[in-house]
């Protein structure tokens, strides 16, 4: 029984003790054979974080986004929202980012800082969110209720890491870039997905001027 105990407790390739006594060509195959258990482990491991961190970037790109559609946008304002969520380790939110290097690392806690297009690619969405709370003036005709279709890009996102708590917090500022459903708006939904012709802000602003000018008769 003592005997079946000591083999039961011996790593998964199993070295024999006399390894004194044996040829080279029999140490190569011992050591080949725990390379290749090695590469295995790892490999089962690196799919495992790989599916790990999608599906975290995932719920954290599905939360940032309905945080952002919550907060109220206007001309004025450029409103922060922010979201946490749980990381198991540094390591894992260094994966995340992808290597990008931090603005800040200490031993209580690392910070990272994106700022304008950067934001969407981290996140794996289009350049702008919608449609979002809206809270400017708008004009109402016969106190008929009035919805604005807005629409917010990101100006920039902290990503920070607290390695105490093991959480994972994402802060990110948005403005309005403008506002109008997407059949109406050609150019905002042109410039959320990276394509030719988008504006938003004040050159789809000036953009929308010139055309009413030019459309008047006579001009």
């Amino acid at each position: 029984m003592e005997a079946s105990a000591r083999k039961k407790k011996r790593p998964l390739a199993a070295i024999p003790e006399n390894l004194e006594e044996l040829s080279k060509p029999e140490l190569i195959k011992i050591i080949q054979s725990l390379q290749q258990q090695v590469a295995k482990k790892h490999k089962g491991d690196e799919v495992v974080d790989a599916k790990a961190l999608k599906a975290m970037r995932k719920r954290l790109r599905d939360k940032v986004v309905k945080a952002v559609k919550k907060m109220a946008h206007n001309d004025r304002k450029k409103p922060y929202s922010e979201i946490s969520d749980g990381c198991a380790s540094k390591a894992v939110a260094v994966a995340l980012m992808n290597g990008l290097h931090p603005k800040s690392d200490t031993a209580r806690m690392t910070r990272w800082v994106l700022t304008g297009n950067d934001v969407s690619r981290f996140l794996g969405i289009e350049r702008l969110v919608h449609p979002v709370k809206f809270d400017g003036m708008v004009l109402s005709f016969g106190g008929a209720p009035v919805h604005v279709y807005a629409w917010a890009a990101f100006e920039s996102l902290e990503v920070k890491f607290e390695n105490a708590s093991k959480v994972l917090t994402l802060k990110s500022r948005t403005y309005l870039a403008g506002s109008g459903r997407p059949e109406a708006q050609p150019r905002l939904l042109a410039y959320s997905r990276g394509e030719e012709g988008g504006l938003i802000g004040r050159d789809l602003e000036e953009a929308q001027i010139q055309e009413m000018m030019a459309a008047r008769p006579g001009y």
